[in-house]
């Protein structure tokens, strides 16, 4: 993708600003306008010369979804870049340097070219986090007896009326389903046990990983969602959680942290190399449900409360082996 600069009078492309990857979202020149700043799809910041020279590109620190708006400061004294995405959040730039300053994660919506939009999308603002910025702030979520995983055994009902074992089992059979093995789905029914599902699922006939690469996020949410309409308990606790930052303990690098409970890196977040794709669906889900969810009294909430504590522990025991 490309910047335009035209001549007002005739119309005719002066230069053209050949360097994003996707769609320019937003551009604005300095004060002396010698100088172009460029946001995209890419996720990309970029400050130009006017002779369409792309003198830097800010990746270290930048947003994590589309850049929607670019500006340069007007004070002298202050010569800052100000950015703001679709991630909800604003970020400040040295413009000497280019190096990130300050972000700004309030609850703030979407920024467009013109002004501030107070919106919801649907995205929890903490699934936007980087890695970076956690600390210690953070659930690790996974195995059989975490409520939260999807793995956890509760038995959960689909559209068609058909009981799966777990959510984690509901995502196996619809893999299965997706490619019409119906001896797959038949063994993981049957299935004593999740080692025993996971063996069938090794081996679906006719499996294509970019064909479910396209499903697979909308089926890992089915399967969580389920579990919250369907098993009270859990959606109380994923409730209480509040807004802490959740992250999937998985080998899995989409949809989770890239390690496992038992490695130490998994409890060092500047180790993560995974997408986290499944603690940001909890995440979301949780940010959908605090709208509307109320608990059925006080005794509810602190047997809830209960739960809360009793899993934290359990995940400080098990970093702790």
């Amino acid at each position: 993708m490309c910047l335009n600069i035209v001549k007002s009078f005739c119309f005719s492309v002066a230069r053209q600003f050949v360097s994003h990857t996707k769609d320019v979202l937003s551009i604005a020149f300095s004060a002396d306008n010698r100088q172009i700043v460029s946001g995209s799809r890419d996720k990309k910041i970029k400050l130009w010369n006017t002779l369409a020279q792309c003198k830097h590109t800010i990746v270290n620190e930048c947003h994590t979804d589309w850049v929607s708006t670019v500006r340069f400061s007007p004070s002298n004294t202050n010569p800052v870049i100000v950015s703001a995405g679709w991630n909800r959040i604003v970020k400040v730039w040295n413009l000497g340097t280019c190096q990130f300053k300050t972000n700004h994660i309030e609850k703030v919506g979407k920024l467009t070219n013109e002004k501030l939009v107070d919106v919801d999308d649907g995205r929890a603002p903490e699934s936007e986090y980087d890695y970076d910025d956690l600390n210690r702030d953070f659930y690790l979520i996974g195995g059989i007896h975490d409520p939260l995983s999807l793995r956890c055994e509760v038995t959960i009902r689909d559209k068609e009326g058909i009981e799966h074992k777990s959510a984690e089992r509901f995502y196996w059979y619809k893999m299965a389903e997706k490619f019409g093995d119906e001896e797959c789905k038949k063994k993981l029914m049957q299935a004593p046990n999740v080692q025993t599902a996971e063996e069938a699922v090794k081996n679906i006939q006719k499996f294509d990983s970019k064909v479910w690469d396209e499903v697979k996020h909308d089926i890992w949410e089915e399967g969580q969602r389920l579990k919250l309409d369907q098993v009270r308990w859990i959606c109380n606790l994923l409730v209480l959680t509040k807004t802490t930052y959740l992250a999937v303990a998985s080998e899995d690098k989409f949809f989770g942290t890239g390690w496992r409970k038992n490695r130490d890196e998994s409890n060092k977040p500047v180790f993560w190399d995974g997408e986290n794709e499944g603690g940001k669906i909890l995440m979301n889900l949780r940010h959908e449900l605090k709208k509307t969810h109320q608990f059925n009294g006080p005794q509810e909430e602190e047997e809830t409360n209960t739960k809360l504590r009793e899993m934290i522990a359990t995940i400080d025991d098990e970093l702790q082996r």
